[in-house]
């Protein structure tokens, strides 16, 4: 137990042996026993304690279930037929049972999509059944009704369209298509695929389903594929498991199981199921991008860094660049950042950085801005703020540098508000407001924002060293001395903050003739703090 709650699925199994081999006729030991070989992908020794289990207990359906897949991969449609009309009623069976009893008949050259409920999942593949058997027009009827339905997915919908090329529906396909880049706006294979649909060329249909079998891994794929979205991490897991048992060739499913694994840092299980992806596949570059994501995440930056560099030499990869400068700049090496986004640019065209590049400008304006390069770092944080004006982040960290330049204030300000009003919620953008109003001098309304910034992230010492300094401003100074002592306990590895909020600590805030003049004349008119600072 202890195991499969690490995500540790080869030694819950293994351990699970060793229990079976004192007691094979423990139902639940069995019932468990199965989950678990499964999930370890030791399908083999899954259905044989299916078997075992079925014996005593003909109406169970998690051994009927597992039972029915292995009939399917026997091409037993009798068999099939026999274990899904014993199948015991209610939980998980309810769902999956009518997609078995779908694709069993179509496995017969039969269309049968009376148990379907009407739902995206039961939806679509009666559209998949019938487009397999080459039902036509009963495809086109499906697809139709299914489609007026909410609540598909983008591969739901790239499904769809594909089959629509195959139908000779492209104008229907192109629609499909055009809308789904609005979602998905940097996938490259629809954007090919719509680009040819366009000119009139051959374009390659739906492919995924040669055979029922394949139809029903792609079902119990679907069904993993839920329940990943709801957050059920195991039972994803074990349904892709069952998905693969049929069709080990679904490259999304190890995509998926290896995204599960990367989230329960497991990420040598993750790096294995990644590296699954044959290198000929449109995902495999993707994948090694994944890979060395998880090697930076469990501290093996240099391997990170040479996978990225030979990914980058062997697949022409700008984006393998930039990764390698962000790995650079998280570990505060802004030279070596530099390096990095200069070669991806070179690679790209420095003049020609397009759309789906325009974070490289944002990055490396980050990692001049750290190095102290400010002219580079404006240019390009300026650049970044050409391809997305609305851009969130992009506003505020230009926004913020200016304001701690103590340079075009009016328009930092601006620049931030609007930033704040697209996130809200977000802290850093929240200091960044009542830092630059702290600066234009409107130190009582910056007051108001950094407090807000301090509830939303309570333990960042810049943030309260900021509030520090605005009480300071108002006369509120024993507040301030609080916020400054907050922020040096929470400091770490930053000996310059560290120094000047020990000054602050025993001198208070050394204010400039011309700031205390500004608090002064603020305070001056305002009845409700007038009294409280005197020059």
């Amino acid at each position: 137990f202890f195991a499969q709650q690490h995500h540790d699925w080869d030694k819950a199994n293994t351990y699970m042996q060793r229990s079976l081999d004192h007691d094979k006729s423990n139902t639940e030991l069995l019932k468990r026993g199965i989950v678990l070989a499964i999930a370890a992908g030791e399908y083999d020794q899954a259905f044989e304690r299916a078997k075992l289990l079925s014996t005593d207990n003909q109406d169970d359906s998690i051994g009927q279930l597992f039972m029915a897949v292995d009939a399917f991969k026997d091409g037993d449609q009798a068999h099939v037929d026999q274990l899904l009309a014993d199948m015991s009623q209610g939980g998980i069976a309810d769902f999956v049972k009518p997609l078995l009893i779908t694709w069993n008949a179509a496995a017969q050259g039969n269309l049968d999509t009376s148990s379907l409920r009407k739902n995206t999942i039961h939806y679509m593949h009666g559209v998949l059944a019938s487009h397999y058997l080459g039902q036509d027009e009963q495809t086109k009827n499906l697809l139709a009704e299914s489609l007026a339905m909410s609540g598909f997915t983008v591969s739901d919908l790239e499904r769809a369209g594909n089959i629509y090329i195959d139908l000779g529906e492209k104008d229907k396909a192109i629609n499909i298509f055009e809308q789904l880049l609005k979602v998905v706006s940097s996938d490259q294979e629809i954007k090919t695929k719509l680009a040819k649909l366009k000119a009139g060329d051959d374009v390659e249909g739906y492919t995924q389903i040669q055979s029922a079998q394949d139809g029903v891994a792609m079902a119990l794929f679907d069904m993993a594929k839920l329940f990943y979205q709801e957050g059920a991490d195991d039972s994803a897991h074990i349904f892709t498991h069952m998905a693969l048992s049929l069709d080990n060739d679904i490259v999304d499913a190890h995509i998926l199981l290896a995204d599960i694994a990367g989230r329960h840092d497991r990420y040598n299980d993750a790096i294995a199921y990644y590296n699954r992806i044959p290198s000929d596949h449109p995902s495999y570059i993707k994948a090694q991008r994944e890979i060395a994501n998880l090697l930076e995440d469990s501290g093996q930056t240099e391997k990170a860094i040479t996978a990225l560099d030979t990914l980058a030499k062997e697949h022409n990869d700008p984006t393998a660049l930039i990764q390698i400068g962000d790995i650079y700049r998280h570990d505060e090496n802004f030279p070596k950042a530099i390096e990095a986004y200069n070669r991806a640019a070179k690679n790209i065209g420095e003049d020609k950085i397009i759309p789906d590049y325009w974070y490289l400008h944002y990055v490396r304006g980050m990692a001049y801005e750290r190095n102290g390069n400010w002219e580079f770092a404006e240019k390009d944080l300026k650049a970044a703020l050409d391809f997305k004006p609305d851009h969130p982040y992009v506003l505020n960290y230009l926004g913020y540098a200016w304001a701690d330049q103590n340079k075009n204030l009016d328009e930092a300000t601006e620049m931030i508000k609007k930033a704040v009003s697209l996130e809200p919620e977000d802290g850093y953008i929240t200091d960044s407001l009542g830092w630059v109003l702290y600066r234009t001098g409107s130190y009582k309304e910056a007051v108001v924002h950094l407090e807000k910034a301090v509830e939303l992230l309570p333990y960042d010492p810049v943030i309260n060293d900021h509030l520090g300094d605005a009480y300071w401003k108002v006369g509120r100074k024993l507040e301030a001395k609080f916020q400054w002592e907050r922020a040096k306990n929470h400091i770490e590895e930053n000996e310059e903050l560290l120094a000047e909020l020990e000054n602050k600590l025993e001198n208070g805030l050394v204010e400039k003739s011309s700031e205390i003049q500004q608090a002064k004349s603020e305070i001056d008119n305002d009845d409700e703090t007038k009294d409280i600072l005197r020059p």
